[in-house]
């Protein structure tokens, strides 16, 4: 009913932003090393989230799973399990030819 309407689709956009910046300055507050498992799994699950319903063709999007990517692994407490799940997510959607995926495989090692 609504999912062609320009101003829906802004409105979805703009709530879109505003989620994202208030996880992202979340993040920025747990960022001290007595919360590095908490700042991990936060951005474990965003990137889960990213990956399964964000468009990685678009720049913006692909940098922020990259760089969740880095910040999950920053304090060496990352769920490695969770990230070799994702990991081998993005492969799949990659070798399937989705977008964006190809571009981000590269960049999502495991340290």
């Amino acid at each position: 009913m609504y999912g062609c309407d320009p101003k829906f689709v802004t409105e979805l956009k703009n709530i879109a932003n505003t989620v994202i910046g208030e996880i992202l300055a979340h993040l920025k507050t747990i960022s001290t090393p007595e919360h590095g498992k908490r700042q991990s799994v936060l951005a474990v699950e965003v990137i889960s989230v990213l990956m399964t319903g964000a468009d990685l063709s678009q720049t913006s999007v692909a940098t922020l799973v990259t760089q969740l990517w880095g910040l999950a692994q920053k304090n060496g407490q990352a769920d490695t399990k969770a990230l070799k799940k994702l990991q081998a997510y993005a492969k799949a959607r990659s070798s399937r030819g989705a977008p964006g995926f190809q571009a981000i495989l590269p960049k999502l090692t495991i340290n």
